[in-house]
């Protein structure tokens, strides 16, 4: 079992690999005669082709919820982060027209790096220290003024499953406060299937789900502290459902 578990393992990554490399090629070609739109549409049906053949090849069903909390105007994702999927894999299914943080270095990544610039997005620019919360919101503001959603990650970094409460950084509420719209909190529990630190991926149930938006008007602090503990405890049980889940499978 555990030889087919590691085969299996080597062939999604092999798979993963060439099939994000040809998407790569093709987004940055595409990139010199494309619009931003354009090149977030050919992103997003790239990534949801991707995901299900890996997710189909190492046994991963993928559920959302909350579909009815989804709105038609520019909004934030502030979305519990577990794993590396969640950037690529869960939101542009729902918000095409949808900009990530990224960190500057990725700027000057081959292929990526123009591929990144053209989609545009908020860049994390730590050389400008304290300025740095003020760049981040700027760039928000300028893309939610044009339309788009903007996601991000409050907890700034990966926190696997087994922490219970991850802390949110300020900059989510910063954001939300001079942009003054809807926040739609995002639980999940990616972190079974692909956790933190490894390059296994497991085989599960995943469940992405929308909760209730957070409408402008709340307090920085109070939001925040809002905002974490409803994504903390569900996306806490979340991760019991689908464990559940898998025990009984297996029983």
């Amino acid at each position: 079992m555990i030889i087919v578990f590691l085969l299996r393992n080597l062939l999604a990554q092999i798979i993963m690999f060439i099939l994000i490399s040809i998407l790569t090629i093709v987004s940055y070609f595409y990139s010199f005669i494309s619009t931003r739109d354009q090149m977030l549409k050919i992103l997003t049906l790239g990534f949801i082709y991707i995901r299900k053949i890996i997710f189909f090849i190492m046994g991963i069903t993928l559920e959302y919820r909350g579909l009815d909390n989804l709105l038609n105007t520019p909004c934030i994702i502030a979305s519990k982060h577990q794993s590396s999927l969640e950037s690529s894999f869960f939101f542009n299914e729902f918000f095409l027209r949808t900009l990530y943080a990224f960190k500057k270095e990725i700027a000057y990544v081959p292929m990526w790096g123009r591929i990144n610039m053209k989609c545009g997005g908020l860049k994390i620019d730590r050389s400008k220290g304290i300025k740095i919360l003020d760049a981040f919101v700027a760039d928000g503001k300028k893309y939610i003024s044009l339309g788009y959603n903007v996601a991000i990650f409050p907890e700034g970094t990966r926190t696997p499953v087994e922490v219970k409460n991850g802390k949110f950084k300020m900059g989510v509420a910063r954001l939300y406060k001079e942009c003054n719209v809807p926040i739609i909190p995002v639980a999940l529990n990616s972190g079974i299937c692909y956790p933190k630190g490894s390059w296994l991926i497991y085989s599960g149930h995943i469940i992405v789900e929308f909760l209730k938006p957070i409408y402008p008007g709340m307090e920085e602090k109070k939001m925040l502290l809002h905002l974490q503990e409803i994504v903390n405890a569900r996306s806490n049980e979340l991760a019991e459902e689908s464990l559940g889940r898998k025990k009984k499978k297996f029983s």
